[in-house]
């Protein structure tokens, strides 16, 4: 059985060393580079795939079927070889909702902040969507940070001159990120509730 990970990079992986504890066959880290991943996944020289980033997205297009969570996220993290067809599934879902319901957490009528924008946040937001209780803030924690260090900047003076320069120059910079960022439509999509 041939069982791999597969991603840009992978040396911080500890992941043949869980599997070796948990079951009974080889898995390998397969580290790819982009222009490597089409051929590797045509060759279907494999049982099975993890996947992670950057190809969770990307993997997809060379999948024969999708998972209905896998389609609905658009993230495929686990792909299985079925008689030459391979089959993309998305299990960070199940394994979230798995640790919240062992936890025993309720989300219901509550708060919920996701922060970031890569697969793991759309698997969680996903999850939680039916209990209306997210919202997604994907930069706004960007946003807000620029703002206090502007705020800390202007109340802070330096007697040094190259300080000074500096510390405007910082403060330009960020002014400068967070109007670029208020204005993107894209962004401000972001920002909209779930």
């Amino acid at each position: 059985m041939k069982i791999y990970l597969i991603a840009e990079k992978l040396s911080h992986s500890y992941s043949p060393l869980i599997h070796k504890m948990l079951a009974d066959y080889d898995y390998e880290l397969k580290e790819l580079m982009i222009d490597e991943l089409k051929d590797f996944m045509l060759e279907r020289n494999f049982d099975g795939l993890n996947v992670t980033i950057p190809y969770k997205t990307e993997v997809i297009k060379y999948l024969d079927e999708l998972s209905p969570e896998a389609q609905k996220l658009n993230s495929v993290n686990t792909v299985l070889n079925k008689n030459g067809k391979l089959i993309g599934y998305n299990t960070d879902y199940y394994g979230f909702m798995h640790m919240v319901n062992q936890s025993n957490i309720d989300f219901n009528g509550k708060k919920v902040l996701v922060i970031g924008n890569g697969g793991a946040s759309k698997t969680i937001q996903s999850a939680l969507l039916p209990k209306k209780s997210i919202r997604s803030i994907l930069q706004m924690i960007t946003l807000l940070c620029c703002r206090l260090i502007i705020l800390c900047c202007q109340t802070i003076t330096y007697s040094c001159t190259k300080r000074t320069k500096r510390i405007r120059h910082i403060v330009c910079c960020l002014i400068s990120y967070q109007r670029n960022t208020e204005n993107n439509p894209n962004t401000n999509a972001l920002l909209a509730p779930i």
